[in-house]
């Protein structure tokens, strides 16, 4: 589907850093410098953005507005627009962070940083999130050690014992043990953990209650 868009987010940006071309001459060197600025970024990534690219793409001709280098003030709007769209349709704040992410990608890549930095756009993102967030309404509650046990417990049965019955019971010990979020635990390698006859020691490189910035 994101490959039938014919003004793709590529194509985009190419168009605007072809014409910073200084002099004929040097076409070659420019066109080379495009390719490995592309090659820099993730060409999934890049798909997966490209959808909510062409939709502030097409928001922007339909308002006669330019889309790259895009007005502070206009990603403002736009994405104030997609937040009164994404509550009518009682969507997530995730939808609003890809287009976030879409505009600001393409901006990036283009040099242009102070569009997505501006005051009025970080302001209206905050909004977003706000508003959108759950507000701990239906925050799932953490597993209970008593839990923990049990599916633990269940998993080491002999009659259970499998490598990947033993990796999930590892797995769930040392998130519950360490205080650890799904996404902080998955980004954690075998060789970041101790065990050790009284204690466990996890090496984290970036986690949000880790107070004294010591990764540990």
């Amino acid at each position: 589907m994101l490959a039938r868009h014919r003004c793709t987010l590529e194509s985009d940006i190419s168009k605007f850093l072809f014409g910073k071309c200084p002099t004929p001459t040097l076409k070659a060197e420019n066109t080379y410098s495009l390719s490995c600025i592309f090659l820099s970024r993730c060409q999934k990534m890049l798909l997966r953005y490209n959808a909510h690219w062409f939709r502030f793409r097409s928001w922007c001709q339909q308002n006669k507005l330019s889309f790259l280098p895009a007005d502070p003030m206009h990603v403002a709007m736009f994405l104030s627009n997609s937040l009164c769209f994404a509550i009518s349709q009682g969507l997530t704040y995730s939808t609003i962070k890809a287009a976030s992410a879409a505009i600001f990608t393409a901006h990036n890549m283009a040099g242009l940083d102070y569009v997505i930095s501006h005051s009025f756009v970080q302001a209206v993102q905050s909004c977003t999130q706000r508003s959108l967030s759950s507000g701990g309404h239906f925050r799932k509650a953490p597993l209970s050690l008593d839990l923990c046990t049990i599916t633990v417990s269940f998993l080491l049965q002999p009659s259970q014992s499998t490598l990947l019955n033993l990796q999930i019971a590892t797995f769930i010990m040392v998130c519950f043990s360490g205080f650890l979020r799904y996404d902080c635990a998955c980004q954690i390698f075998a060789d970041e953990v101790r065990f050790y006859s009284s204690h466990m020691k996890i090496f984290s490189a970036k986690r949000k209650n880790d107070q004294i910035a010591q990764a540990q």
